[in-house]
Parts: structure tokens; sequence; C-alpha cells
């Protein structure tokens, strides 16, 4: 039984199609959804951002608990971020994340986020196709 699930959001169009499919995994497994943002160095770092409305609005669109899902702001690059949500609080056992394709070779099917964490996650990784695929 899986009792929580991560996923990277930056608010892009590929994240906000991560979390949709986080949350109907969280849905259908009874787990807590971890969303969670990776602050970059050159993020201005003010208080922890609210939660984005996009994600309460798929919460009430499919019918979750929104006390099963959690907002999480951490400093460093989206990889590292998932990648130490295995660990406490989090405790991710499956990491979701969008792929959008930029800022890789020709041919290469994975961006280099969700590559890294295909090959160094300790968890099953779901990687989200864009929606033109």
């Amino acid at each position: 039984m899986t009792r929580s699930i991560a996923v990277g959001f930056d608010g892009s169009p590929s994240a906000t199609r991560a979390l949709r499919v986080a949350l109907a995994l969280a849905r259908d497994a009874g787990a807590t959804t971890w969303v969670l943002h990776a602050r970059g160095m050159l993020e201005e770092r003010t208080a922890e951002p609210a939660i984005p409305p996009v994600v309460s609005e798929t919460v009430t669109e499919l019918g979750l608990d929104p006390e099963r899902v959690r907002w999480r702001v951490e400093n460093g690059d989206p990889c590292s971020v998932l990648l130490r949500s295995v660990a406490p609080p989090v405790e991710a056992e499956i990491l979701v994340v969008g792929r959008r394709g930029h800022g890789h070779p020709e041919g290469l099917l994975v961006g280099s986020t969700s590559l890294q964490l295909v090959e160094h996650a300790r968890v099953p990784v779901v990687v989200v196709p864009p929606l033109d695929e």
C-alpha cells in the first residue's frame, strides 16, 4: 500500500499534467500527495509561497480531501529536491514528474531532470509525457 506520493511542481503545463496524474494515483491508493516546488538559487526567498490556485482547483476537481495534499517548498534543483523526498518528512514511495523536453539533445526521450530521477531514485518514478505526444 502506497502512503505517500511526491510530485514536482513548477507551474508549467507539464508540471500541471504530472500533478493530475499524481493526485489521481494518490486518490486511488488512499495516499497523501506532496506537491514539491524546488526553489533555485536565483529565486526570491521571501515567505513560503502559498499553494498555487491550480493545485487547489485540481484537488477539488478530482474530489480529493485537501487534508491529504501537502505543499512544500525546498531549496535546490528539482532533481535533488525530489530525490530527497524519499526521506522524512515526505517519505515518498513514488515520484511523479512532468517531461518538458527542453534543453536535451535531439532524440533523447526524456529531459535531464526526468533522466536523473530515473537513474538515481530508490523508488518508482512516473514520467508524464506532454499532451502533444
